[in-house]
Parts: C-alpha cells; sequence; structure tokens
C-alpha cells in the first residue's frame, strides 16, 4: 500500500455530503432506477470505468419508473461516495429536460458522453471535467460505492442572476441552484475497485 493510501485509508467521503442529503434537493423517493447492466449494489461493468484502469468511459443504461406528471426538468448526479476526500467526487452531473429525451423514461449506455450528448441533455461540469467520468478509484483503496442519483423538479433549472452559465459553475454551485421543489427522487448504486 503506498503512503497516500495509508495516510488516507481511514478517511472516505462518505453521504452525509452527497447531493441526496443536500435540504435542497429532498423529496420523496418515488423513483426507481435500474440499469440492464448493473444491479443495485453490485459491480459496475468495467466498460463504465475510466480508461486509465481498462475501461472505455462509457456511461451505463439507466431506466427509471414513471415520472410525476409536473416534472419540468431531471437533474442527475453520479458521486463517488468512497473517495479520500471531504466530500463526494462528482463523476458527473446532468440536466435533462424530458420533454425533449427520446425516451423520457431511461438513458441508452454511452448516453452522457461528452462528445455526443442526446436530444435533452445539458452536461455540465463534473470535479475534473465535462460529461460522464468512469471510476478511477486509488488503487488499493478498496470498494467504492458511485451512486446514480435522480431528481425531479417541478421548475426548469436557470442561470444564476450573477451573470454565469450554469454549465461553468462547480457541480455543488450548480446542484444550489435547484430553488423548485423536488417532486420525486430515486437512486441506484454500482461499486468498483482496484
Amino acid at each position: 500500500m503506498g503512503i497516500l493510501n495509508r495516510l488516507t485509508s481511514n478517511r472516505h467521503a462518505g453521504d452525509a455530503d452527497s447531493a441526496w442529503n443536500r435540504p435542497n434537493l429532498q423529496g420523496p423517493e418515488v423513483l426507481s432506477i435500474s440499469s440492464p447492466e448493473f444491479n443495485d449494489g453490485e459491480s459496475l461493468p468495467l466498460e463504465c470505468a475510466s480508461p486509465r484502469v481498462g475501461g472505455t468511459n462509457r456511461s451505463p443504461s439507466l431506466i427509471w419508473g414513471a415520472l410525476p406528471p409536473e416534472t419540468a426538468t431531471l437533474v442527475l448526479v453520479m458521486e463517488d461516495l468512497d473517495v479520500p476526500l471531504g466530500k463526494p467526487f462528482v463523476h458527473c452531473l446532468a440536466i435533462l429536460d424530458p420533454t425533449l429525451l427520446t425516451s423520457p423514461d431511461r438513458l441508452a449506455a454511452g448516453a452522457l458522453s461528452e462528445v455526443a450528448p442526446v436530444p435533452g441533455l445539458r452536461l455540465m461540469r463534473s470535479t475534473i471535467d465535462q460529461g460522464y467520468q468512469g471510476p478511477y478509484p486509488p488503487k488499493g483503496s478498496g470498494i467504492h460505492r458511485y451512486t446514480f442519483q435522480l431528481f425531479a423538479c417541478s421548475e426548469p433549472i436557470t442561470d444564476p442572476s450573477s451573470g454565469s452559465e450554469l454549465g461553468q459553475l462547480k457541480p455543488r454551485d450548480v446542484l444550489s441552484q435547484v430553488s423548485s421543489p423536488v417532486i420525486g427522487r430515486g437512486r441506484i448504486t454500482g461499486t468498483f475497485q482496484r
């Protein structure tokens, strides 16, 4: 085990500071999320991981149940809850317009790619880049949980009054812009280990 892993072995971001627990993203847990590629709590396929560990950075397929009828916007966040930092690491953040999605109840594999995002999908910055960033946990740091969280909002998310565009903001700042009620939410967790 390297010195960095020894120094951070007892430190994990945890769920407390995840998007799921932000006060402005609380709402009824009425959305069921699944994937044909992994079950909740099971390992993500290697293809979904970073190229640095042999993957292809392909986002997994995600399927969710019927949205509340008042849904105007969906917010999708993927976070690593076990990163050895103070807060979860955002691997992907996207805003979706369900009226423009080809299928309003799913995203196909690879849909979160920065290269060719699907209609109705607006990719935001993640912690390190834009678009989906596959798992790349520190070697020897154990199993990491990657949670895909979906929030249905009753109003669109607008650019902040400061004049900045949402796409320029850090992930936590984008999530702070959600001011309309969350009328439904759900999550699924995949794991990955090196």
